[in-house]
This record gives structure tokens, C-alpha cells and sequence, in this order.
């Protein structure tokens, strides 16, 4: 289990969000692992829905299936959890 600096915490199985250096748009999915080479993300066709839900344009030839997406440390900006899943 992780903690954020405000005291909430995300485990493994918890929908969380990734911002990335560098992206003003976020990485929405399944908190799968983390460690020592970062953090390992559940992706899939849902989570991108839930993004063009949010006013954010639906990628173009997105993936169609589940993919598993490793953050590296050096471009993860912060890991939030959805305050509605607590």
C-alpha cells in the first residue's frame, strides 16, 4: 500500500489516475504494481471512454484490448486515487 503526502492511500486494484512530466492529460486505470521500475497501470477501452467523458478527445486508433503500461519513476509526476472509490 502507497501513500500520498495527503494522507490517502492507493493499493493494488484501486482506479487511480497517472500524470506524467511533461503531459497535461492523465493515464486513468487499475493500480496492477509498482516497483523499483515504476509504476505498472491496467489500461483499457473503458478507462479511455472515462477520459472522453471527461472533454478529453477519444485517441485515434486506440487500443481495443487491456494493456498492461509501465511508468517509470523518472516520468511519473503523481498517483492519485478517485475520492469516490474510498
Amino acid at each position: 500500500m502507497a501513500e500520498e503526502p495527503g494522507g490517502l492511500e492507493a493499493w493494488v486494484g484501486s482506479a487511480v489516475y497517472v500524470l506524467l512530466t511533461g503531459e497535461r492529460e492523465h493515464w486513468v486505470g487499475v493500480l496492477q504494481d509498482w516497483d523499483e521500475r515504476g509504476v505498472v497501470l491496467h489500461h483499457t477501452q473503458r478507462d479511455i471512454r472515462f477520459r472522453a467523458s471527461e472533454g478529453e478527445a477519444p485517441e485515434e486508433g486506440g487500443p481495443d484490448k487491456p494493456m498492461l503500461v509501465l511508468f517509470p519513476w523518472a516520468q511519473v509526476r503523481h498517483v492519485g486515487v478517485f475520492l469516490d472509490d474510498l
